[in-house]
């Protein structure tokens, strides 16, 4: 591998790393419509499912704008679950939100993939 490509997945790495670690402090679910919700968690999935599995390295191969409508989706999920009862997985909750589309209200949305 050349020194350009290391330090291009490097930056990827860090950047996704970034956006799917840090708390979005300040960030309140009326702040994005449901529409685009589900379409980030949309990209979300896709990402874990470039190599069809579930492992953070299929992160390695998207933009920089994917990988932060990623990071929006999943902060979004993990802000939610720290302030409400919510037993499953980030990434069961992310395809239940991509897969909805009858939401007007994103508190809503997220409570009901909570719940499903």
């Amino acid at each position: 591998m050349t020194t350009s490509r290391i330090t291009m997945l490097l930056t990827k790495f860090t950047v996704v790393t970034t956006l799917l670690s840090a708390p979005f402090a300040g960030a309140q679910a009326g702040s994005i419509t449901a529409e685009a919700l589900a379409i980030n968690c949309q990209e979300l999935i896709a990402i874990y499912n470039k190599k069809g599995e579930q492992r953070f390295i299929a992160g390695m191969s998207t933009s920089v704008a994917e990988a932060m409508r990623a990071g929006i989706c999943r902060g979004m999920i993990e802000e939610h679950t720290n302030h409400n009862s919510c037993y499953r997985n980030w990434y069961d909750i992310a395809s239940t939100i991509a897969e909805l589309d009858a939401y007007s209200n994103v508190e809503r949305m997220l409570d009901h993939a909570c719940a499903k």
